[in-house]
């Protein structure tokens, strides 16, 4: 089944994304402005002039890109709900303590197409919570290390 995303130039340097390789589970999203990242200075946005009409039961999410995040550039949250109809902007925060510059062009990120999956939300009391104890329990971080 192919699911189409249709995408909206919003100026001369927005690029469609594109799949690098064979059958990806992402796609990469590109700068569409200069920005340089300074070290530990908290999170900047940056632009792609792309805006999208993403199929109704679908979303996307973003991904770090391998190489960036070895390059010490994270990234935020992202999620695009299928009624969103702004500009795609990527949230970028630099972990090093130097400088790290974007140029337009530069891939900045994955992003993948997601399903939504229907859902509801029940109310259970302490004692039903209780008897539905799993082996794990509430162990969390390095919960799993030997």
């Amino acid at each position: 089944m192919t699911v189409t995303i249709k995408w909206n130039k919003m100026g001369p340097n927005a690029k469609i994304p594109t799949e690098a390789y064979g059958d990806p589970l992402c796609f990469d999203l590109f700068a569409a402005e200069n920005v340089n990242l300074m070290g530990h200075d908290g999170n900047i946005m940056v632009g792609t002039q792309l805006r999208a009409i993403i199929p109704e039961g679908y979303g996307i999410e973003f991904k770090e890109r391998s190489g960036m995040a070895f390059k010490g550039v994270a990234l935020g949250a992202g999620e695009i709900d299928s009624d969103y109809r702004g500009e795609l902007k990527v949230l970028l925060r630099y972990t090093k303590s130097d400088m790290f510059q974007i140029s337009v062009g530069d891939k900045i990120c994955q992003a993948r197409l997601v399903k939504k999956i229907d859902r509801c939300h029940e109310e259970i009391d302490d004692s039903t919570f209780e008897a539905m104890k799993t082996e794990r329990g509430a162990k969390g971080f390095g919960s799993s290390d030997s």
